[in-house]
């Protein structure tokens, strides 16, 4: 009996080294998988993407190679950086980002971190040798208009174990809910008592379609000074 309780415990250990070794991390066999891969979403209306490799670790817009590349953090290229080029004002809006992402070992202690703007706002989730897409939240005063940066720094916690593929981004504003008055006025601007004015101001927020838009409105009935 003793005998068979050594074998069994041996046994045991080679298994759990085996399973171990399994997970130790990735070894360049799942370099890239075109299944479950999500073809880049069209952009509606608020809506932002890039699939094209166009920043580098200097921050001089040349792209690195590190996008839709199978990468692990001893890579030169590393980490993943791209810009995504909002052309509208992006003031007091919120908005999120998505991306198709590969073979994320979540559950083997592969943690990716995401900046939007050098802003942390997540780490990656996934499955060996999945694609997958995800979402994550970018509060308020964090996006600008033109380029905004996102940034992916890949197992952070480990040396050259985990790798990942990033193949598109895209950010989506919310829809403004507020405007804001940027100057008002009177006119005119002396009047009797008794007499009326009208007030104008210029506001900036939503039009009827979310999207940015100034305007000047005015009290079309007047206010009255006693």
């Amino acid at each position: 009996m003793k005998r068979k309780f050594v074998k069994l415990s041996l046994a045991s250990l080679i298994m759990f080294a085996i399973a171990n070794a399994a997970y130790a991390g990735d070894d360049g066999s799942q370099a890239y998988s075109s299944i479950g891969v999500a073809a880049a979403p069209i952009p509606g209306v608020g809506e932002y993407l890039t699939n094209l490799d166009n920043e580098n670790n200097a921050g001089t817009g040349v792209a690195d190679g590190d996008m839709d590349t199978y990468l692990y953090n001893t890579s030169s290229n590393h980490p993943v950086e791209f810009n995504i080029n909002i052309p509208v004002s992006v003031a007091g809006r919120n908005g999120t980002l998505r991306m198709d992402v590969y073979d994320i070992d979540a559950a083997q202690g592969e943690i990716d971190k995401v900046y939007v703007n050098g802003k942390y706002v997540g780490t990656l989730n996934g499955r060996d040798g999945i694609w997958g897409v995800n979402i994550f939240d970018i509060p308020s005063g964090v996006l600008k208009t033109g380029k905004n940066k996102v940034r992916v720094d890949i197992d952070v916690k480990n040396k050259g174990n985990w790798a990942t593929n990033i193949d598109w981004g895209m950010i989506s504003l919310s829809k403004a809910t507020t405007v804001s008055i940027d100057r008002g006025w009177v006119s005119p601007v002396r009047v009797k008592r008794g007499g009326y004015v009208n007030l104008f101001a210029e506001v900036s927020g939503p039009d009827i379609k979310g999207e940015q838009s100034s305007s000047e409105v005015g009290d079309g009935a007047g206010g009255g000074f006693d």
